[in-house]
This record gives C-alpha cells, sequence and structure tokens, in this order.
C-alpha cells in the first residue's frame, strides 16, 4: 500500500486533494474512516496553511469548505450503513427475493 500522506513531490494545495479522493474512492469498508481522517487532517492543515495568507483565496476556501463537509457526510453515511448492518443484517441467500416490489 502507497503511503498518501507523505508525497514529496506535490505542492501542499494538491496534497489534500489527493487523499481526499483516496477517501471518495475507498473500496475497502475497513479502510474508509482511516482514509477520511487522513484527508481531513490534511485539508485543515490546508485552512491553516492559507490562513496566513493575506491575498485572496476565497474559490479555494469553498473547495476546501466543501471538501469537508462531503467527506464528513461520508463519514456519517458509513457510520450508519455500520450501525444498521448491525441491528438488522441483511442476508439474501443467491436468488432469494428481497421482499420489496417495484410494482
Amino acid at each position: 500500500m502507497t503511503n498518501l500522506t507523505s508525497p514529496d513531490s506535490q505542492k501542499p494545495e494538491l496534497c489534500w486533494h489527493d487523499l481526499y479522493h483516496a477517501a471518495l474512492f475507498e473500496t475497502d469498508h475497513t479502510k474508509v474512516l482511516e482514509r477520511i481522517a487522513e484527508a481531513e487532517r490534511a485539508i485543515l492543515a490546508r485552512v491553516k496553511e492559507r490562513f496566513g495568507i493575506t491575498s485572496d483565496h476565497i474559490e479555494e476556501d469553498q473547495v476546501l469548505d466543501d471538501a469537508l463537509y462531503a467527506l464528513r457526510a461520508l463519514g456519517n453515511g458509513v457510520a450508519i450503513q455500520a450501525k444498521c448492518q448491525i441491528t438488522h443484517p441483511l442476508r439474501l441467500e443467491p436468488g432469494e427475493a428481497s421482499g420489496f416490489s417495484l410494482s
């Protein structure tokens, strides 16, 4: 596994973006929350970096804010899904109907 938290050759404004995409597209359910946490840390580090800059950076601030919102929504969805799996596990045998009908 590649360590996404230390890309030496990338610009700081792009590092968070790679971690963000890694979190959004992680397919291993056991790693999603870890990826989300890594991306959130990188985004918050970028926010702190930008805080001292006096030039206009409203657009990047909005992108960072949107990314944090999306990660938190994803994290909440993962947590809800995990809770539902624990309290109401859905176990269907192959070919078994779920009980829902579209008609």
